[in-house]
């Protein structure tokens, strides 16, 4: 049997391996694997602006039958302000400067009701000496302003702002950034708190302000328990020199009208439901510290009738009761 000879082979330079060599195969391709979902890091929804929320609450009410377009309107623009999603920078304004819109009043309100006792088209005008007490309110809320009202202003935000006071049951609004807007005529008969409007002049300050203030001594956030509608809004030294301001414009006003005040009241004397209206701090300060101390304006601290709450001990030394 004939044996296969073996050839040997002659060692390769390096400059002819590297010619020669043949070339590297590609790495295989992994085998597909199931898909699995990637974690992300959390992102921040974007801030809606204020225009944004109410044009969503209106699509939202677009298709309701029970509610006129006006009305579905003026409850998206109510709820966009209630969230506070106003986006608008504001510019500088004065503590104490007045925007008198009464000449704008036109006596047509939101959801068609009457801020004002009406004869027909007219309001009720009432005779000057009728009219001998100021009642002090507090919004329980902080006013928003649409792009569309600030464009309807001619860009100016705190009238568009001054301009929601149109539309608010009372005679004078301050606000939190301390100025205030005359919105009805004062011998307008306005329906502000029960059975003290014959004889009421309303003034509105702007804000959400506890029932009570906390007391530090004890465990319990008595500021927190007795605010309505949310955390309560600081009460500023804009906001009280702005309120003092309206106080001021309405005793004179009111003098140069034929009006004599002699009272200052809470809404909370005329409402069981209005128990922190307009709140400890604003009774204190406003009421008993301004309008009292400067003007002279006799505290009401219980109402003539079976109605609503007398002012509590904790708001006033003279005082009746519990909160």
């Amino acid at each position: 049997m004939a044996t296969k000879k073996t050839r040997k082979r002659k060692p390769k330079s390096e400059a002819q391996e590297a010619t020669t060599a043949p070339e590297a195969s590609p790495e295989p391709t992994p085998a597909p694997q199931p898909s699995k979902p990637l974690k992300r890091a959390p992102v921040a929804p974007r801030a809606m602006s204020r225009d944004m929320v109410a044009e969503a609450v209106l699509a939202e009410l677009s298709d309701s039958r029970h509610m006129s377009a006006r009305d579905a309107r003026s409850l998206a623009e109510a709820v966009a302000d209630r969230l506070r999603l106003d986006d608008i920078d504001a510019g500088e304004i004065a503590v104490g400067m007045c925007f008198d819109l009464r000449r704008e009043q036109d006596y047509v309100y939101p959801n068609g009701k009457n801020k004002c006792k009406m004869r027909g088209r007219r309001p009720v005008m009432r005779k000057p000496a009728e009219i001998d007490t100021l009642v002090i309110h507090q919004t329980a809320c902080e006013f928003g302003v649409s792009r569309r009202a600030v464009r309807a202003a001619g860009g100016d935000v705190e009238l568009a702002r001054a301009r929601r006071a149109l539309d608010v049951a009372c005679h004078v609004m301050s606000y939190r950034r301390g100025y205030f807007v005359a919105s009805h005529p004062f011998r307008a008969y306005v329906n502000g708190a029960g059975r003290l409007n014959p004889r009421a002049v309303h003034l509105e300050v702007e804000g959400r302000y506890p029932g009570l203030l906390d007391d530090p001594e004890t465990l319990p956030r008595e500021d927190l328990q007795t605010t309505w509608g949310g955390a309560p809004s600081e009460f500023t030294g804009d906001t009280y020199e702005g309120a003092c301001a309206a106080v001021d414009f309405m005793v004179r006003q009111c003098a140069a009208e034929g009006i004599k005040l002699k009272y200052v009241a809470p809404h909370r004397i005329s409402s069981d439901k209005r128990r922190s209206d307009p709140g400890e701090e604003i009774w204190r300060s406003v009421a008993l510290g301004y309008a009292y101390e400067k003007h002279g304006l006799k505290p009401q601290r219980e109402s003539r009738w079976n109605q609503g709450r007398p002012v509590p001990v904790a708001w006033d030394p003279d005082g009746i009761g519990e909160y």
